[in-house]
């Protein structure tokens, strides 16, 4: 129910209610509006340093930090959704550290557990020493199994290198989505920050249902946005494939299009 109320994506409001109060969305990448925003009650600014599901919107490079400096300046809680961003995916452990920033609370997940559910809250000492034994968890907290699940997917990252790997992988599946879209031009805005690759596509539902039909899963998040997240194991060989793939149902969607004209 809390992170739920925490999205500004109506879609996902739908049969749940009541929201929890006492949130304000504004838009991303706009210092100007969390400023307007704050006030005397404001306990916390939360933000996703790459918004992921948002689109693959990705800010100027000191955003993160000057939403820092304005927490601290109004004594504000900088809380960091890294849950897609985190353990690696975009060249860093965590994408706050592009911007060479620390929140006061980091969430991790997803990628965290190899595939088993697990999550974790990261916090500065001074926002720990708020919190006592027994404040806050959940039945399954700190599950054993999960738990070493999460220290051997750490753990296997690190020794394979494979943060820098993400950074080099995802710059040049961006420059080989450049070397597509002289071929297919309606592909447009395309973006990464390690493997969080984006692009723009006019046809998006009808691309994503062809490249599944070939055997390549790709998502469409926000209007006309592909969304690319390859696993951080992923080969040389594998991105081709993958490439050859889009490359082929981009064709055959251009061709639908043009029929049904």
């Amino acid at each position: 129910m809390g992170a739920i109320s925490l999205t500004a994506q109506k879609r996902f409001h739908e049969g749940i209610a009541p929201l929890m109060g006492g949130v304000k969305a504004v838009p991303f990448n706009n210092i100007a509006a969390v400023k307007a925003a704050l006030n005397g009650k404001t306990a916390a600014v939360i933000a996703e340093p790459v918004q992921c599901e948002g689109g693959i919107n990705i800010p100027q490079i000191d955003y993160m930090t000057q939403l820092k400096n304005l927490c601290k300046k109004y004594n504000v809680l900088l809380i960091a959704d890294e849950i897609q961003t985190g353990i690696g995916r975009t060249g860093r452990f965590l994408a706050c550290e592009h911007s060479l920033v620390t929140p006061d609370i980091t969430l991790l997940g997803k990628s965290l557990g190899g595939g088993l559910p697990l999550s974790a809250v990261l916090t500065t000492d001074s926002v720990a020493d708020a919190l006592s034994y027994g404040d806050h968890g959940t039945t399954l907290g700190g599950n054993p199994v999960a738990c070493a699940a999460g220290i051997a997917t750490i753990k296997y990252i690190t020794d394979k290198k494979l943060i820098a790997r993400a950074e080099s992988l995802g710059n040049t599946i961006k420059d080989s989505l450049f070397e597509l879209r002289k071929k297919h031009p309606d592909i447009s805005g395309i973006r990464n920050l390690g493997l969080i690759i984006g692009f723009d596509y006019p046809h998006a539902d009808d691309l994503v249902s062809e490249c599944l039909t070939q055997g390549l899963l790709i998502n469409r998040v926000q209007q006309n946005t592909i969304r690319f997240l390859p696993p951080f194991t992923v080969s040389a060989d594998e991105i081709k494939q993958a490439l050859n793939i889009l490359d082929h149902a981009l064709k055959k969607v251009s061709a639908k299009v043009l029929q049904a004209l």
